[in-house]
C-alpha cells in the first residue's frame, strides 16, 4: 500500500509554472567551465542566464567546492552519460503514460534552438557535436529551415538546431493526472499537509504530521519534494548538498504563440505552446531562499519575444517564481540512504524534473519492490551514498 502525502497538492509546486520540457537532448550538465565563467559575468553584470549570489552560508560554500570538483572534463563527461541515459529510458516512459493516462498535452514535436549570431550558432553546433557523442540527435538549420520551422521568427535569426527527438507537456496537468492514476491505482493521496521525518532507531526513520505528530508507520519512506528535501533530510541529521535555483515563467493565456518549443538561444529564453496559451521561461539564479521577482528577467523576456520573434509582450501578466533543486554535479540523488535502509532519496533533478520523472519513478518502484531492473547503468552515478546520505 501507498500513501501520498504532499504539503501542498499535485501541480501546485515547481511543476505549476516550468516549461513542461521532456528533453533528453539537454545533457551537458550545469556543472562546467562554462557554468563557471557565466557565473562569474554575473557578479558584474544583469542579463546573464545563470546568477550568483556570493553569500555568508557555509553550505553554499560547500555546494561550491563541490560543484567546482565536478567541473573536470572527466566528471562532465561522466555526468553527459548518465544524464542521457536516463533521460533516454524516462523518454520511453513518457510515451507509454501518454498512451495509458494522457490528458496533459504529451507531444514530440522536437525542440528549436534559434540563434541571432554567426557566433552563437557557431557556439551551438559545437555543443551539438560534443552532445552527439553520447547518441543526441540534432539537425543543423539554415536561416530558412530556421524561420520555416518556427513559423514566427524574425529576419534577426541567422540559423538554428532542431533536436527532434524531444516532446512537450503541461507539467502541472501532468502531476494532476499521474495522481490521479496513482489513486485508481490504490494509493491515498493526503494534501495540504506538512511533514517531517524522525528517527525511531539508529537506522531507521518515520513519517510525521508536522502538525499533530501522526505518525505514518510505512516499510519504506520516500523522500521526493523538490527543494523541500532538503529540510526534511535535515530532521534527520541528513544535509542534502542541494542548492535553491530561481526560475522565472510568464504564460500568456488564450493565445498560441509558437507550433513547438523554442529556446531563443543568445537570450536563454525558453517558449513553449501550452494548449491554447504560451508559457516563456528564463533564469537560473543561485540567490539562496529570495523569491522576489526581479524585473530584469522579465525585460529579457520581453526583449527575446520581440528580436527573435516579432511578438510584442509588454503587457504580460505577474511573472511566476519557482525554485529547481540544484545538485553540484548536476545530477539527481536517487536511491537508498545509507544511513537508514528504510529511506529512499529521490530529489535534486534540477531543471530537468519533468524530463526525469518517470524514470526516476520505475527505478523508485523497483528499488522498493526488490526488482533486479533497479541495477541499471546509472545508478551508482545517482546514488545518495556519493554525498555520504
Amino acid at each position: 500500500s501507498v500513501i501520498l502525502v504532499d504539503a501542498v497538492g499535485p501541480g501546485a509546486g515547481a511543476s505549476f509554472g516550468n516549461t513542461g520540457l521532456v528533453v533528453p537532448s539537454y545533457v551537458v550538465p550545469l556543472a562546467s567551465a562554462a557554468a563557471v565563467l557565466e557565473g562569474l559575468k554575473s557578479l558584474f553584470a544583469a542579463n546573464v542566464p545563470l546568477r550568483i549570489r556570493m553569500r555568508r552560508d557555509i553550505r553554499a560554500a560547500a555546494w561550491w567546492m563541490r560543484f567546482i570538483r565536478s567541473c573536470s572534463p572527466s566528471a562532465v563527461a561522466a555526468s553527459m552519460a548518465a544524464l542521457h541515459s536516463l533521460a533516454q529510458q524516462s523518454l520511453v516512459l513518457h510515451e507509454q503514460l501518454a498512451g495509458s493516462v494522457g490528458g496533459y498535452g504529451f507531444a514530440q514535436k522536437g525542440w528549436l534552438y534559434l540563434y541571432q549570431s554567426r557566433r552563437g550558432l557557431d557556439r551551438g553546433v559545437h555543443e551539438a557535436a560534443k552532445t552527439s557523442r553520447f547518441g543526441v540527435e540534432s539537425q543543423v538549420l539554415s536561416a530558412i529551415q530556421a524561420r520555416s520551422l518556427a513559423q514566427v521568427a524574425t529576419e534577426q535569426v541567422v540559423g538554428g538546431i532542431h533536436h527532434p527527438d524531444d516532446a512537450q507537456l503541461q507539467p502541472d496537468l501532468f502531476v494532476q493526472r499521474i495522481a490521479e492514476a496513482a489513486i485508481l491505482a490504490g494509493a491515498r493521496l493526503l494534501t495540504s499537509l506538512p511533514v517531517v521525518l524522525r528517527r525511531v532507531a539508529r537506522d531507521r526513520v518515520e513519517v510525521v504530521n508536522a502538525a499533530t505528530n501522526e505518525v505514518f508507520r510505512a516499510d519504506t519512506c520516500v523522500v521526493a519534494a523538490g527543494v523541500a528535501s532538503v529540510e526534511l533530510g535535515r530532521t534527520v541529521g541528513l544535509e542534502l548538498p542541494i542548492q535553491r535555483a530561481k526560475g522565472y515563467s510568464i504564460t500568456i493565456a488564450g493565445e498560441q504563440l509558437v507550433p513547438l518549443p523554442l529556446m531563443l538561444a543568445e537570450a536563454h529564453t525558453v517558449v513553449t505552446p501550452m494548449g491554447d496559451a504560451t508559457r516563456l521561461t528564463t533564469g537560473l539564479d543561485l540567490v539562496g531562499t529570495d523569491d522576489r521577482v526581479d524585473t530584469s528577467r522579465v525585460r529579457i523576456m520581453q526583449a527575446a519575444a520581440r528580436d527573435y520573434l516579432g511578438v510584442d509582450i509588454a503587457k504580460t501578466p505577474t511573472p511566476w517564481v519557482g525554485f529547481r533543486p540544484m545538485t553540484p554535479d548536476s545530477l539527481p540523488i536517487v536511491g537508498r540512504s545509507s544511513h537508514y535502509p528504510n529511506l529512499v532519496i529521490a530529489s535534486g533533478h534540477g531543471t530537468l524534473g519533468i524530463t526525469l520523472a518517470p524514470a526516476t519513478g520505475r527505478f523508485v518502484a523497483d528499488l522498493l519492490n526488490g526488482s533486479s531492473t533497479a541495477d541499471v547503468t546509472w545508478a551508482r552515478s545517482v546514488a545518495p551514498a556519493r554525498f555520504g546520505l
